[in-house]
């Protein structure tokens, strides 16, 4: 197993503890941004249909004549697009790694006997109840009560 090394000097290891503690902040920012992606993901789905194909800059095809409804939805797209970044940022600002946001799979940098390990969460489940290398992929994830939790600082 690899020696636990920083990406960054500042990054925080978190605690079982302290990870399960983020839970409810993490809840309250992906309920936002599932409603923010479902609006936008609808107004895309207008604006294709007009034969209009939206990219990472919207806001530049605001400038085109079009209907209304078009205009409308591609305003909402000009602001979901930024409001859905800074809730990502935010999360991220914690700490917190996003790995797949429609999927709702978080992970929270960690260590057990002075190797890095991640506590793995994903949107649904009560708390966090699984952990991983940071080198193995989400579905590799182990059950925590196979690590020794006599050992981990929680």
């Amino acid at each position: 197993m690899p020696k636990v090394v920083c990406e960054a000097a500042h990054q925080h290891l978190f605690s079982l503890s302290e990870a399960n503690a983020l839970l409810p902040y993490i809840q309250s920012r992906m309920s936002l941004i599932l409603q923010l992606n479902l609006k936008m993901k609808a107004a895309i789905v207008l604006i294709q249909a007009a034969g209009i194909s939206v990219d990472l800059n919207p806001q530049k095809l605001l400038n085109q004549p079009h209907t209304p409804d078009i205009i409308d939805a591609l305003s909402d797209v000009c602001l979901f697009m930024p409001a859905v970044q800074a809730l990502i940022d935010e999360i991220s600002e914690k700490g917190v790694v996003s790995e797949d946001l429609e999927q709702g799979i978080f992970s929270w940098p960690a260590q057990f006997n002075h190797q890095a390990i991640v506590w793995c969460w994903r949107l649904g489940e009560p708390q966090i109840m699984y952990w991983r290398m940071p080198d193995e992929p989400f579905d590799l994830r182990h059950e925590i009560d196979t690590l020794c939790l006599d050992h981990i600082s929680v």
